[in-house]
């Protein structure tokens, strides 16, 4: 991730003198905008500082171990910069930092609206995906995390960087999205909702897969074309999926931005599974293929 605090400022000096009113005002604007510009770059001075002093020592963390002194921390993520603005990049990396410190990290989880920043910035925010991604790795042993992605929608943010439906999503960040699940559904408390969540969209096949990992297998489980009496996938299924993935992603986040809370669950609908509805099963086994694949091995 990028570390480096943008410096490069440029103001435009073309505009036409009109009066001496006009001329003042543009003026009073111009310092205004500077005066804006010299607080963002004590902001990202101050960030990378702080994140290079957790790194040196981790025990200053625990300035920021409570709920109250850590979650105005989070305006980085909402300040109205320029988007060539590093900050929030920067408030990522304080965070993977104060992740390795547990009290933080209960200070982090206590409020669930700062969880949601965090999953939204996998749909909202490109330049932000890595950071959130190794953020939320760090938290996904927690319930709280574990809830609001089986409650709140995380699931489909997480999917949506899984299963891209037209962005090219790095490898590496698709393998993180599935390690993050498979993480999220071993969590003792809320984990077998993620995975009842994940079965409405995949196949119980993947969701096996996605649970035993490591995230790029699961990558690559996506990509080919399977048919056994345990798992039918295909390109075709898994590009359904993703535009209905999208959907509701941007469905979700639209809500969610105004300021609600929602209490989300996956339409029935909503499936990678289509094409093997009115197929025939027992145990989860699929009885065409089953007898198909004479030599496949007995279910026990």
């Amino acid at each position: 991730m990028d570390t480096h605090v943008n410096s490069d400022v440029t103001t435009d000096g073309s505009a036409e003198q009109h009066s001496s009113d006009d001329s003042s005002a543009s003026l009073d604007g111009k310092s205004l905008e500077r005066e804006d510009l010299e607080l963002v770059k004590n902001l990202q001075y101050g960030l990378l500082s702080l994140q290079l002093l957790l790194t040196k020592n981790l025990n200053l963390a625990s300035v920021l171990s409570t709920k109250e002194k850590l979650f105005p921390l989070f305006e980085c993520f909402s300040l109205p910069v320029s988007s060539s603005s590093n900050i929030p990049q920067l408030f990522l990396l304080v965070l993977s930092r104060l992740t390795t410190y547990a009290p933080c990290v209960e200070a982090i989880v206590a409020d669930s609206s700062g969880l949601l920043i965090l999953l939204q910035l996998l749909h909202s925010s490109p330049s932000c995906r890595e950071g959130a991604l190794h953020v939320l790795y760090a938290l996904a042993s927690t319930p709280e995390l574990a809830c609001a992605a089986a409650k709140h929608g995380g699931v489909v943010f997480i999917l949506e960087v899984l299963l891209p439906i037209q962005e090219e999503i790095p490898l590496q960040q698709r393998a993180a999205a599935a390690s993050l699940l498979g993480k999220l559904v071993g969590q003792t408390m809320h984990g077998p909702r993620v995975a009842i969540t994940l079965a409405r969209f995949l196949p119980d096949g993947l969701v096996l897969v996605i649970r035993d990992g490591p995230g790029e297998v699961v990558v690559t489980a996506l990509e080919q074309t399977t048919e056994t009496p345990e798992l039918v996938w295909t390109p075709a299924m898994a590009a359904s999926l993703s535009a209905q993935i999208a959907t509701m992603a941007s469905d979700l986040y639209r809500e969610q931005v105004k300021g609600r809370v929602v209490d989300w669950d996956v339409p029935e609908q909503a499936s990678g599974q289509q094409e093997m509805r009115n197929e025939p099963q027992v145990g989860g086994i699929y009885v065409r293929l089953f007898l198909k694949y004479t030599k496949f091995p007995e279910i026990s």
